[in-house]
């Protein structure tokens, strides 16, 4: 007994020295939550910083672009992408014509280092001041230029700023630029509307202007004519083929097979040519979004009519033979490659 009691300090000791241990891990992790967060870098520690290095980076890209003995400068086209906080959906190819309508805008409205130096300065804004609006009584009410501060403690060009650029554009499309050797992009689309009357250019529905809506119509009319050439030419080219091997192939069967090459066709089309109508970047993401949705699904859907149609050829082909096996073979082949 007495020796059961004489081991009731020791194991005490060790109690009380495990218990002494435990709060270290909590203070260290106390420690750790309130360790300062990652240092701003400088291109965006303030308005200025970042409107002065999207410029300046967007410059040197647009400059790689020109220049045919240039390699393109990737690297600063990321660069100046990154000071700009664009909607969920937008690809690089409609974030770079984003930027470049920016620009633009910019060159026509004035100098948007000194703005912002009129604004805020170069240094840091006011305190509990997380977004500056630049040329405000110059946008004539189309849309706002802001730069904003992120959940990061980024100085950036906002969301709003890209939604309501095109507008910006359009309305300033005839005012002269500033300064004649701006960093920007002349586009197919650019040079489009450069034949388009100003009476077709008033702004409708969806920020469109009117010949664009006349345009997206083409455009879709022309995909369903595409698709038909498409499908009559490839159902004519297969029956002839069949017909010079002595195949009796069921035309309905064989237009069937082909009709998704067709829808394949028209949405390529659309999905490798819209971007020439200028459209607002919101209503092209979308347009295009939808083309990819058909070319992925024509695509499969493609797929399973190339199987059945040589399918329909290798049944002809094997009915023509004596033996039964070809008859049992090639369903099971034509069941197996679609699956």
């Amino acid at each position: 007994m007495i020796d059961r009691w004489r081991c009731v300090p020791a194991v005490l000791v060790s109690f009380l020295a495990l218990a002494a241990l435990l709060p270290a891990p909590a203070l260290a992790q106390d420690a750790e939550s309130t360790e300062p967060a990652a240092a701003v870098p400088p291109d965006f520690a303030t308005p200025y910083a970042t409107v002065g290095a999207f410029l300046e980076n967007w410059n040197y890209y647009v400059e790689s672009r020109t220049d045919a003995g240039q390699p393109l400068d990737a690297a600063r086209r990321d660069a100046a992408l990154s000071h700009l906080i664009f909607a969920a959906g937008i690809d690089l190819p409609n974030q770079v014509e984003a930027a470049n309508r920016l620009v633009r805008v910019l060159n026509k409205l004035g100098d948007a280092e000194a703005e912002i130096i009129t604004v805020v300065g170069r240094g840091d804004p006011p305190a509990g001041v997380t977004e500056v609006e630049l040329f405000i009584n110059d946008t004539g009410g189309f849309g706002q230029i802001l730069v904003g501060q992120d959940s990061a403690g980024r100085w950036r060009f906002t969301t709003r700023t890209m939604d309501s650029i095109n507008a910006i554009d359009q309305a300033f499309e005839d005012r002269a630029e500033i300064y004649e050797n701006a960093p920007t992009l002349t586009t197919a689309a650019d040079s489009l509307r450069s034949f388009i009357p100003k009476s077709l250019r008033g702004t409708s529905v969806l920020g469109m202007q009117h010949w664009q809506w006349i345009a997206l119509l083409l455009w879709i009319l022309l995909a369903v004519i595409i698709d038909a050439l498409v499908r009559a030419g490839l159902t004519s080219a297969l029956l002839r083929w069949e017909k010079r091997r002595g195949i009796d192939t069921d035309k309905k069967a064989v237009a069937r097979s082909v009709r998704p090459i067709g829808s394949l066709a028209g949405a390529f089309f659309v999905l490798l040519t819209i971007s020439i109508l200028g459209l607002p970047i919101g209503v092209l993401s979308v347009i295009q979004i939808a083309a990819r949705v058909v070319v992925m699904v024509s695509a499969v859907w493609a797929s399973y009519g190339i199987v059945d149609l040589v399918g329909e050829f290798l049944s002809a082909r094997a009915s023509a033979t004596a033996t039964k096996l070809d008859d049992l073979v090639v369903p099971l082949l034509r069941k197996t490659a679609k699956v």
